[in-house]
Order: structure tokens, then C-alpha cells, then sequence
């Protein structure tokens, strides 16, 4: 995976650690990723190129966040 990548990365491993699945696609300005959890989905969209360390912290809560949403239970 490219090095601009890795929040795309780190945020599959989100979604994988609370058992949900995230796919993405790579738009013109944006990432959209597609959250799935007990057969229901939602899209995030996130930034080609985070601006630092912060936006991947951001990130992972996003996904949380999404995630609780969807019915899951994050610990």
C-alpha cells in the first residue's frame, strides 16, 4: 500500500479489530470508505492526504463513531 495510504490502513484495522469490514475507493479529492456491520453499511469520506499525525487519530474515532452507529458496541 502507498505510503499516503496508511490511514486507509489504520482505519481497516480499526474497523477489523471491532469486527465490522472497510472497503475503499479512491475518488479525485477524497477517500470514501464503506463501513459493513451486521449487513448494514454507511460511507466515510476522509482526506487523500492527511495533514498529520492527528487526522489518523481522527480518523480511528470516525470509524468508531460509525460503527456504534450501526449498532456495534465498542469497548
Amino acid at each position: 500500500m502507498p505510503r499516503y495510504l496508511d490511514h486507509v490502513k489504520e482505519a481497516q484495522e480499526e474497523a477489523h479489530k471491532h469486527g465490522a469490514n472497510l472497503n475503499y475507493e479512491i475518488r479525485s479529492k477524497k477517500i470514501a470508505c464503506v463501513i459493513s456491520y451486521n449487513s448494514k453499511t454507511r460511507k466515510l469520506f476522509i482526506s487523500k492526504t492527511p495533514s498529520d499525525i492527528r487526522a489518523v487519530l481522527k480518523i480511528r474515532c470516525d470509524v468508531r463513531k460509525v460503527i456504534v452507529e450501526l449498532g456495534g458496541v465498542v469497548r
